[in-house]
């Protein structure tokens, strides 16, 4: 993709509000978009979510991008992804973040796939070299005994943060931020949908073969 700008934020929900990691990476996104003076976006899917463009703007978002539908109301893997995939097309963000968590661990590879880039998950901190505005990945290795950072050539960058990793801003009010509401004009291809809490490792592996 060409011309790629800004940072693009994936926010999950729980019971109508930002999840704890969302306000984190909504923190992690700012900063790294101050850093190459473009916009944070966020992109929240789901149904009955667009109440949630407020609170994302409130926590640093320049831009929210709502995908609202019933079908998109539980995570399902190929909904999901090709949501994701048409989003980030259209916005052509230069960073895209998910965090460590069972929908972003599943939905990061695959988008990444889709869009034709690479994911680095598991990401504990996150920095823009200032002279290429790549982004500099670090995760832990080797079962945490070193660190690694890694570079993408490819755009745009995908990754997953840790929980915890990244400290959320103040929430601001009034907020001011662009709400652009997405109806999907096609069906995404519907799977199952997945637990985002009670899979074990085992069934997460059954599940990552199944929707290969």
């Amino acid at each position: 993709m060409a011309d790629n700008k800004g940072v693009m934020i994936l926010i999950e929900t729980i019971d109508g509000k930002l999840t704890n990691i969302a306000q984190e990476l909504l923190g992690a996104g700012r900063k790294l978009a101050n850093d190459l003076t473009e916009e944070l976006s966020a992109l929240v899917v789901g149904s009955g979510v667009a109440n949630i463009a407020g609170e994302a703007i409130a926590f640093g978002a320049d831009k929210v991008y709502i995908v609202d539908a019933p079908l998109l109301k539980d995570y399902r893997t190929d909904a999901y992804v090709s949501v994701v995939d048409k989003v980030v097309k259209q916005a052509n963000p230069r960073i895209l973040l998910m965090g460590q968590t069972t929908i972003g661990r599943d939905l990061a590879p695959r988008a990444a796939c889709r869009m034709a880039t690479g994911a680095i998950l598991d990401c504990i901190a996150l920095e823009i070299e200032a002279s290429t505005k790549q982004l500099l990945m670090t995760k832990p290795v080797y079962g945490g005994n070193a660190r690694a950072i890694y570079t993408m050539e490819t755009l745009p960058q995908v990754a997953t943060v840790r929980a915890k990793a990244m400290t959320a801003l103040a929430r601001t009010a009034p907020a001011k931020g662009r709400l652009l509401l997405l109806m999907p004009d096609w069906t995404p291809p519907l799977s199952k949908p997945m637990s985002c809490r009670k899979l074990s490792r085992k069934q997460r592996v059954l599940n990552w073969k199944m929707h290969r």
